[in-house]
């Protein structure tokens, strides 16, 4: 088996998924133009023995500064609801980034 799961923190806040899209909306608004850690767990045991292993990556992550509008789009979307932090590094929060895309 295997099992995952990342938590945005920003400014010492562990942050999961948003339970709203007003939540998701306001995190956008809070992490505009900002840097967060973004840290993600796995876990692979198996099945047979039962043994575990297991291990934590973290990752600098620089928001860009989207309009209301861009944010707005975004959040209608979806995407921002089903994920840890309100956003993705490779689905459409990528154009949020001050980078570009697969930088």
């Amino acid at each position: 088996m295997i099992g995952c799961d990342s938590l945005l923190d920003l400014d010492g806040r562990a942050l999961g998924k948003p339970g709203s899209a007003d939540e998701a909306i306001a995190r956008w608004r809070e992490m505009s133009g900002r840097t967060a850690t973004l840290v993600t767990g796995h876990c692979v045991i198996n099945g047979a023995t039962r043994q575990q292993v297991a291990a934590v990556a973290a990752t600098t992550v620089r928001f860009g500064t989207p309009s209301e509008q861009e944010i707005a789009a975004y959040v209608a979307s979806g995407e921002p609801l089903m994920v840890a932090g309100a956003f993705t590094l490779g689905g459409r929060g990528c154009r949020l980034r001050p980078a570009r895309c697969g930088t």
